[in-house]
């Protein structure tokens, strides 16, 4: 028996060592944001296609950093790049208790919802997503006191416990929930952690789990998995101090350079000799490539037909690399920050508040200014009009800029009404800017002026859904939205008011000045009763007032039309 396990040995190693690597690069991402209530983890990912099941395997290595010895809490990271359809794998336990184990719960999600285990909802149960579902095969789930070099920078704290998940997602492209492929250089992920949930000793597979917290509570990871594509199964190790390897969370990850791939080519034969040393019954790598990544197979076109090594014995045994066997890249930093903000965080912060000031406070003011008899006595109410609907355009194009750049794709409802509204505004300005010209040269209203104002309208309320849609997104809580939807409430009803009154005063203070006008002047006289910049339906009059009253308006119009004459030329 020995001289032919040396034998077998002696031909593994001389392989391992004559095969060719040239894809395979770590390809890890971790985040240490401290004890302060914020996400401190580690995720190394690997995949390796299965000739027995005839398709890819997603290795997940797993590691949650505690502090003070802290039994509260969930960490989590998923496959998709929202919580609909994500393929979610969510971790708490306690680390102090006689038998430590960590719970590994896979689930997902059908919105933004509490996720609940995959049988628990409806659309996993059909006949379409029959043989979609991958098998988690999970190798370890534990909690061990932290001995490792890491110190937070700027806490200055080490964990006091350290959470480890290894687990195998069989056939992790098939998955129905969402897009899943293992051909792609950018494989959207998502990822969230709530630090003080208390479980109360209940932590059981199907336990709710509370919303993470907002900002710094969740994030979202780009990674490149054609090329983290290993020769044979293994995990990949985890580098503490390297921060992100492979992966980027916003974009596309650059190309593998040189030195990860030698990187990766070292870590593979590490675990080649781990193979050998523990006699794993692991045999040489057949040198055959994913036929998958060969044709670029993508999820849709994947053969449900295949079995996902369900069966024992179409699982291949899986060597653990050593942990620490691969040399940091200089690619890209840890993402360190004691708050746990980052820029992208304060952006979308920026981004609400821009277009929350928009739509609430600028947007009125210049419809206010419009009808404020106070401006329109002084003969500035269409300057004041146009000048504060103008600071309103450009905040609203500041804040639809910084959507964009924060943006990886345009695929919700939020961003399609907002790519609307701005059209909507574009156009605005312009039908604005033409009826202003067109009623100086014909002295009544056009086309253009109907359609300016009913646009004015359907902006509005389209404005205020889309900030709660934005909030919702953003998942803030029920109170704030109900705070935000009564504002919306009282300006809409303020304004209708505001604007009735305005309309009614218009009428009882001009009716018989303008008709003694219309007299004056002949017939077909009567569209230059609007004035050139008011933009509403055109006012009723009464024949209430007196000659006397008629006289003096008739003066007060002249006069403020002197005056309208003056600003345009200005």
């Amino acid at each position: 028996m020995a001289p032919s396990f040396a034998w077998s040995s002696l031909f593994t190693l001389c392989l391992s060592f004559t095969t060719l690597v040239t894809a395979y690069r770590p390809v890890q991402h971790c985040k240490q944001l401290g004890d302060n209530g914020h996400y401190s983890a580690c995720t190394s990912l690997t995949q390796h296609y299965n000739q027995t099941s005839g398709q890819a395997d997603l290795y997940v290595r797993y590691q949650w950093y505690k502090y003070q010895e802290s039994q509260n809490g969930w960490h989590a990271f998923g496959l998709g790049n929202k919580m609909a359809g994500a393929l979610m794998f969510i971790m708490y336990g306690n680390p102090t208790a006689p038998t430590p184990d960590m719970t590994l719960s896979v689930r997902s999600a059908d919105g933004h919802h509490p996720p609940l285990l995959i049988h628990d909802i409806a659309k996993f149960n059909t006949p379409a997503a029959e043989g979609r579902i991958p098998e988690v095969d999970i190798i370890t789930s534990k909690f061990e006191p932290y001995s490792g070099p890491y110190e937070h920078p700027e806490l200055h704290l080490k964990p006091t416990h350290v959470g480890i998940a290894d687990f195998v997602v069989h056939g992790y492209s098939k998955w129905v929930g969402t897009t899943v492929s293992n051909t792609s250089t950018a494989q959207p992920m998502i990822w969230a952690s709530k630090y003080d949930q208390d479980f109360g000793g209940d932590y059981s597979i199907d336990r709710s789990v509370e919303m993470h917290a907002f900002g710094s509570g969740f994030g979202f990871i780009f990674a490149d998995l054609l090329n983290a594509e290993t020769p044979l199964p293994m995990f990949g190790s985890i580098d503490e101090q390297a921060g992100h390897k492979g992966l980027i969370e916003i974009g596309e990850p650059a190309p593998p350079t040189a030195a990860e791939l030698s990187a990766g080519d070292f870590a593979i034969q590490n675990a080649r000799l781990d193979a050998v040393n523990a006699d794993l019954g692991t045999g040489p790598d057949d040198g055959k490539h994913n036929p998958f990544n060969d044709h670029n197979t993508t999820p849709s076109t994947m053969p449900e037909s295949v079995e996902d090594g369900q069966k024992e014995g179409n699982k291949e045994t899986i060597p653990i690399a050593v942990p620490g066997t691969t040399t940091p890249d200089a690619q890209s930093k840890p993402t360190y920050t004691l708050k746990g903000k980052t820029i992208r965080d304060w952006l979308w912060h920026v981004h609400g508040l821009l277009l929350s000031l928009t739509f609430f406070l600028f947007y009125p003011l210049g419809i206010y200014l419009l009808r404020s008899q106070n401006q329109i006595s002084k003969g500035t109410s269409f300057n004041h009009h146009w000048t504060v609907q103008a600071l309103a355009t450009v905040t609203f194009s500041i804040g639809c800029f910084i959507a964009y750049l924060q943006s990886r794709s345009i695929s919700l409802t939020h961003q399609y009404v907002g790519i609307s509204i701005a059209f909507c505004i574009g156009t605005q300005m312009l039908l604005g800017w033409r009826h202003h010209v067109k009623f100086l040269q014909f002295k009544r209203k056009t086309i253009m002026s109907k359609i300016h104002v009913g646009l004015g309208r359907a902006i509005m309320p389209l404005g205020f859904m889309n900030i709660l849609s934005g909030m919702k997104l953003r998942q803030y809580g029920w109170f704030t939205m109900l705070l935000v939807l009564i504002l919306i409430v009282i300006e809409v009803v303020f304004g209708a008011v505001y604007l009735r009154g305005a309309h009614v005063r218009r009428a009882k203070m001009g009716a018989a000045s303008v008709a003694e006008e219309l007299k004056a002047q002949g017939p077909g006289k009567e569209d230059n009763a609007e004035e050139y910049f008011q933009l509403a339906e055109e006012d009723e009059f009464s024949d209430s007032d007196n000659e006397g009253a008629a006289s003096q308006k008739r003066e007060q119009k002249r006069e403020e039309n002197e005056r309208l004459a003056r600003l345009d030329r200005v």
